[in-house]
């Protein structure tokens, strides 16, 4: 019987443990600041790596819409490197956007993702996003 509880105890231990460690981890993208600029919109995101694997490439699909909801713009942003377990902030300008009439942001896609090297096919599966400010930032 003791037998039985040893090998019950281990099987849950190992059924739990990747369920606990994929809600734990990822990489956690927060729309932190957006800063008018004379003729872009400087856009701060801060990057949570929270998994033990650095990020070799990071290409996001973003799209930005205005208050209206039309499309104002679509950017590319490479975001690599980012390594593992560190939080970094990332700065870019969104050509002919203004800030004040932005409604939401767009992660449409991540076009490239590796980590260490390897490609990892369903990099929007490891992403969280958040925003600080009154701008949408939604996948």
């Amino acid at each position: 019987m003791v037998f039985s509880r040893a090998v019950l105890a281990i099987v849950l231990f190992l059924v739990a443990a990747p369920l606990s460690a994929q809600d734990s981890g990822g990489l956690k993208l927060e729309l932190n600041r957006l800063q008018p600029q004379p003729e872009a919109c400087r856009t701060y995101l801060l990057f949570a790596n929270e998994l033990d694997a650095n990020f070799s490439k990071l290409v996001l699909d973003l799209v930005f819409f205005d208050s209206d909801g039309i499309i104002a713009r679509r950017s590319l942003v490479d975001a690599a490197p980012l390594p593992a377990a560190k939080t970094v902030v990332k700065i870019f300008d969104v050509a002919d956007v203004d800030c004040a009439n932005l409604g939401k942001v767009l992660l449409n896609a991540v076009q490239d993702c590796e980590t260490d090297g390897a490609k990892i096919e369903d990099c929007l599966s490891v992403v969280s996003l958040s925003s600080r400010s009154d701008v949408i930032f939604y996948q």
